[in-house]
């Protein structure tokens, strides 16, 4: 029974409000968090409010693995829909590339996942000569292409739509559409994105002076008043500093002036834009510490991870949330070792923070991956010990606590649960160690009281408990796993423990209801599983008629029954009208496999031992049909029994001559010449039946016990026919060996 390493602790939700929401949030109790969003979002609220706990919501969507791996799906099934217009296609496409860009920044790596569904869709959209349309197209296209790192072909495709709808004639206004600004200065923007990743000098060189070309065709259309003139201004100077420290001179007009300082408002607004780029032209060369710590979140954004490592790892944590943007910016790099690292730093510079808890779980996770778990508890009783808020602590400690369950160093465990106030959960993982510690009295214990609490985790806590009881060899046992089966029927795990209540049944036997009730919770909630059938077999086993025959009939309103399922059945079974019924239902077709084979054997020997003879026969003639005959030896053997049973006593013979040509054992061959006799004795032909008789016969007497009772029939078969013919030497020798055995 596994639980998640992270710890939710428990608030009382009430009466929801905005306030407690908030404190589930703050608190990283993201699942409880989660369901209070939707209670208020479902009732009226402002549309302010509405605002906050929409953007919670879509947090709260990439902070537990079932909601990222639910999400998951949804985006697959999204692009998978075969109908959307074009509208759906642009909207869905643009809320997944939004989500995929939060969820990389926020280190969790399935924003590739979100982002090749958004691709999928984008592939299905047309433009339909509509330029606003193409715009869209083009600059989704471009954001999901660079969320993944690649430059070169969202720029083919800006390149292909300014071409289309931005000929020329067009381009060489003074007053240029705003569509092909934005198609130019996204162009440039890709330049740039290739020269900061590119490590060759000249193709460095290329980027940049492509990029100051697009920039420049559109500062010199805007007018010095226009928002987009100084912050492109700025750009061209970064260009133009980049270029000069690679021995080219970028010439700019006069009127482009960059602004006299670089203000670190102005490097995180860059920063919350998204505009990583930007932000390594214009830090490069910039060594003091708060600007070095901004130029290393916008490397690790670029994919520029080794070198953001060997800066990050000289600078001061003077401001750790960025470090916090490092570290995510690793973990969705896949530099899960690096990430921890950070995330640790981040811990110990910011305790007290808003995302401690979520980056304290997240860093213990990262460890938990890499089997280190020693260090992982250290990492969260740090936590615990430096931040002041009681509620985080206790969370951390008992993360550590699960922690050391999992060194299975159990009495650190226990330690740091009791030291915590009492909740369901701590208790079960309590328990859970008691167990392991083999103290099934103190797990019982701590478990038992659970039991009438309603929030707790109920079918869990009794799972527990009988497993302890059963080790103690408890009569409790049968009252736990009978509340089991009673209260939570549905269980996937229900039918397991039934087995084991059976067992119980037998070591301790309870009245005979008892089996009769289990046999029916089986054949009402698992009929179609092989277990069950065992199950109510075993039951049935236990009562009298007609109550063991009405319980197996219920297995009659199974579907079907394979092969092997019905000869385990009919091990169990005494009944031999009921097995036949069985085999005549689920078994009346032929196919030469050995089970279904087997399975015919026993059918025709069950239908000879009832009389049916011409059922018999025919089944095993249908066996002896095949080209390859399974059991030759066992089906010719009941052919000749069946045969003799109908009286066709040539037809008896043939069959025992036809085995007799066969590679048999001794003993087999004894019993094949006595029915051979036998059938001659019936045919009135006594003395060849005398004949056939003696060949089988040890003339010194001398036998196993194994093969005493088919010699002595023989023997008795000779006296008699002796007696017919009034051979009186036969009789005599006969009775000699006869009485010497």
């Amino acid at each position: 029974m596994k639980y998640l390493v992270l710890l939710l602790f428990t608030f009382s939700l009430a009466a929801v409000d905005l306030q407690t929401v908030e404190q589930l949030f703050a608190a990283g109790e993201f699942a409880k968090c989660g369901k209070a969003v939707d209670e208020l979002l479902n009732g009226k609220v402002s549309e302010k409010q509405r605002t906050k706990l929409l953007a919670m919501q879509e947090y709260l969507l990439g902070a537990d693995p079932e909601k990222i791996a639910k999400t998951v799906k949804q985006a697959r099934e999204t692009a998978r829909h075969p109908n959307w217009l074009t509208a759906d296609l642009l909207g869905h496409s643009t809320l997944l590339i939004r989500r995929a860009e939060d969820w990389k920044a926020r280190g969790i790596p399935e924003y590739q996942e979100l982002s090749d569904a958004a691709w999928e869709l984008l592939k299905r959209v047309k433009d339909d000569g509509d330029s606003e349309t193409a715009l869209k197209i083009v600059f989704l296209h471009t954001r999901n292409y660079n969320l993944n790192g690649e430059y070169s072909e969202p720029l083919k495709l800006i390149l292909e739509t300014l071409r289309l709808y931005y000929p020329a004639k067009k381009m060489q206004r003074r007053n240029m559409p705003d569509g092909a600004i934005q198609l130019l200065l996204l162009a440039g923007d890709q330049y740039v994105g290739s020269g900061v990743r590119s490590h060759d000098e000249s193709e460095k060189l290329n980027n940049f002076s492509r990029a100051a070309k697009y920039f420049l065709r559109v500062v010199n259309t805007l007018s010095p008043t226009d928002p987009r003139f100084q912050a492109l201004s700025d750009r061209l100077h970064y260009c133009h500093e980049t270029l000069r420290l690679l021995g080219y001179q970028l010439k700019l007009p006069s009127t482009l002036k960059p602004q006299s300082a670089m203000k670190t408002a102005m490097i995180d607004e860059m920063l919350q834009h998204r505009r990583f780029h930007d932000v390594v032209l214009a830090l490069e060369n910039n060594v003091v510490p708060a600007m070095r710590i901004r130029y290393v979140v916008a490397l690790s954004a670029c994919g520029e991870l080794d070198k953001a490592w060997s800066i990050v790892q000289e600078l001061p944590l003077e401001e750790p949330a960025f470090l916090l943007d490092v570290a995510r910016n690793f973990l969705s790099g896949g530099k899960k070792a690096e990430a921890a690292t950070l995330l640790r730093q981040f811990l110990d510079a910011a305790p007290d923070s808003p995302d401690a808890v979520v980056a304290g779980q997240q860093c213990a996770q990262l460890l938990i991956e890499q089997d280190k778990q020693q260090e992982a508890a250290e990492c969260l009783l740090k936590l615990a010990s430096a931040t002041a808020n009681i509620r985080v602590a206790e969370q951390a400690r008992f993360s550590a606590a699960r922690c050391f369950y999992q060194m299975q160093n159990y009495e650190k465990c226990l330690a740091l649960i009791d030291i915590l106030p009492p909740d369901s959960e701590r208790s079960i993982l309590a328990g859970q160690a008691e167990m392991r510690r083999k103290n099934y009295s103190g797990a019982i214990q701590r478990l038992e009281p659970l039991l009438s609490n309603k929030d707790t985790d109920r079918s869990n806590v009794l799972k527990l408990l009988i497993r302890c009881e059963l080790e103690n060899d408890s009569v409790k046992t049968a009252d736990y796993i009978e509340m089991l089966l009673r209260d939570y029927s549905d269980d996937p795990e229900g039918l397991e423990y039934a087995m084991h209540l059976f067992d119980f049944y037998q070591k301790h036997p309870p009245e005979t209801k008892k089996f009769q009730s289990l046999g029916d919770w089986a054949a009402k909630k698992h009929l179609e599983s092989s277990q069950a059938v065992t199950l109510i077999a075993k039951c049935a086993e236990k009562l009298t008629e007609p109550q063991s025959k009405v319980l197996l009939k219920t297995l009659f309103q199974r579907s079907n029954f394979t092969d092997s399922e019905l000869l385990a059945l009919f091990a169990r079974l005494d009944d031999r009208k009921l097995k036949l019924e069985f085999g005549v239902k689920y078994a009346s077709e032929f196919n030469n496999h050995p089970e279904r084979c087997a399975l015919f054997l026993t059918l025709a020997q069950l239908e000879y031992e009832e009389k049916k003879y011409r059922e018999a026969l025919k089944r095993c003639e249908i066996l002896l049909a095949q080209e390859e005959v399974w059991q030759y030896k066992e089906v010719k053997i009941l052919q000749a029994e069946i045969l003799s049973g109908l009286q066709l006593h040539e037809e008896t013979r043939k069959c025992c001559q036809e085995l007799l040509m066969t590679k048999l054992s001794a003993q087999e061959k004894r019993l094949i010449v006595l029915k051979l006799a036998q059938s001659w004795a019936k045919s009135k032909e006594y003395g060849k039946s005398i004949a056939i008789a003696w060949t089988a016969v040890p003339l010194d007497g001398k036998t196993t016990s194994a093969e005493a009772p088919v010699v002595k029939e023989l023997l008795q078969l000779i006296i008699l026919n002796a007696e017919v013919l009034n051979s009186k030497t036969d009789k005599d020798d006969a009775l000699e060996i006869l009485n010497s055995l």
